[in-house]
Formats: structure tokens, sequence, C-alpha cells
């Protein structure tokens, strides 16, 4: 089998959410990855910075798991979320963000 590129499993990885949730990946400073979905776009682009108050930044400084609401004051869109952080020799790399719409 020949090796996947990062972007390409990602794509997958993102198949197997619904169209519902958007998925971004960052690692410890900036994005690397984000797929909107059609529900939810936050127009989170490949080297934007992490901002503060967002769920990805809570999982680095935390270093743990993250599931919450966010207002619409960080991106202009409010949004629930989950972000998971992980880890390489025990060093955080970053985090998998997944972004779900907030119900009106």
């Amino acid at each position: 089998m020949t090796q996947l590129s990062l972007v390409s499993l990602l794509n997958v990885i993102g198949e197997l959410f619904s169209d519902e949730i958007s998925l971004a990946v960052s690692d410890t400073e900036k994005y690397i990855y984000y797929r909107p979905s059609k529900r939810i776009d936050l127009k989170i682009k490949p080297g934007d910075p992490i901002k503060e108050g967002t769920i990805a930044h809570k999982a680095i400084t935390s270093k743990q798991k993250v599931s919450k609401f966010i207002n619409r004051e960080v991106f202009g869109v409010p949004y629930h979320g989950m972000a998971v952080p992980f880890f390489h020799d025990g060093q955080i790399e970053g985090c998998v963000t997944a972004i779900y719409p907030a119900l009106a």
C-alpha cells in the first residue's frame, strides 16, 4: 500500500463525520487543516493562529479533552465543539476539533 498524505487521511476521516460537523486540526500554535460543514463554517484557513477563547486553545493549554459552547465573539458564529489534544513522546503536539452548529 502506498503511503497516504496527511491531508488525504484527514479528508477520509472527515468523511466519517456528518455533513453537520466541521473538523479542524492544529499544532500548538496554528491550524494545519480545516474542513467546513454544510451548516457551519468558521472560515479557518491553514496557517491561521489559534485564537484565545477557542476550544482548541483550551484543549492545548489544559492538555485535556474539552467540550464546550463558544459564543459568537470568538469567530462571529456561536458553536458547540469538542477538542482532543494529541501527544508524541509525552509532549503535546496539537489537537483535533469537531465543531457542531449551535442549535437555535
